[in-house]
């Protein structure tokens, strides 16, 4: 994946090949913030966010959302930078065609209407209109075999697939019968992020291993209520 600012002096900076017929464009691309610091992510590889937005990010932010809405086959997702000081967008390979041309004068457009923050693109692998199926098909056809949930991973343009907790060899038996759907619907492999569904058992103990004293004391409740439903059958 690469990251890359997009110029306020147009389209010159959203690809490297338009750089290559522009190079006066370059010097608009600030070289030393190209987006490696806008996602800040935990221990366990989440974004983590710092601060509030403001109301024109909320403006940019809606703008872009509205654009990505209208062209699902151009476009992955957007996700702010973790201090509110710019906006990341997920894009798929570029098209070569008159819509793309059209989709990338409006992109420019709307991040020239706000200088102030810096708009970032990352490539990734899939558009939208493959993910979002896509996850619907794969909890549909592997539902019965613990697949819980689905969802596209703007991040990747993959997909984050999470499994129940109880089933038998996971989460790494249900990986080659994701890959097999994603092939045989999308025909290429995606990127792939795996989650157990925590249970109630499974959340108490991660609480109480990280939380307050009032959240222990909740979480040892939730805890015995699930040992006592496990106990007497109750699932």
């Amino acid at each position: 994946m690469t990251n890359r600012t997009i110029a306020s002096a147009g389209l010159a900076a959203l690809t490297a090949a338009a750089l290559a017929v522009a190079p006066s464009a370059a010097a608009a691309v600030d070289v030393a913030a190209d987006g490696s610091t806008c996602i800040q992510r935990l221990d366990d590889g989440s974004q983590t966010w710092i601060g509030s937005a403001t109301t024109e990010f909320n403006a940019l932010a809606e703008e872009l959302g509205e654009l990505f809405a209208d062209h699902p086959g151009r476009t992955t997702g957007i996700a702010a930078c973790t201090h509110y000081d710019g906006l990341m967008v997920f894009l798929p390979p570029r098209a070569d065609d008159e819509g793309q041309d059209a989709f990338d004068e409006e992109l420019s457009r709307i991040v020239r209407s706000h200088p102030e923050y810096p708009v970032y693109t990352t490539e990734v692998a899939a558009a939208s209109v493959v993910l979002v199926p896509l996850a619907t098909e794969i909890v549909a056809t592997l539902h019965d075999e613990g697949v819980v949930g689905a969802a596209p991973d703007v991040y990747t343009g993959g997909l984050h697939v999470t499994v129940d907790s109880l089933t038998v060899g996971m989460p790494e038996s249900l990986r080659s019968r994701i890959d097999e759907v994603v092939q045989r619907s999308a025909g290429m492999a995606l990127p792939l992020r795996l989650s157990v569904q925590e249970g109630p058992y499974e959340a108490a103990v991660a609480t109480v291993a990280r939380g307050s004293a009032v959240d222990v004391l909740a979480a040892l409740r939730l805890l015995f209520a699930a040992v006592a439903s496990f106990a007497g059958g109750g699932g």
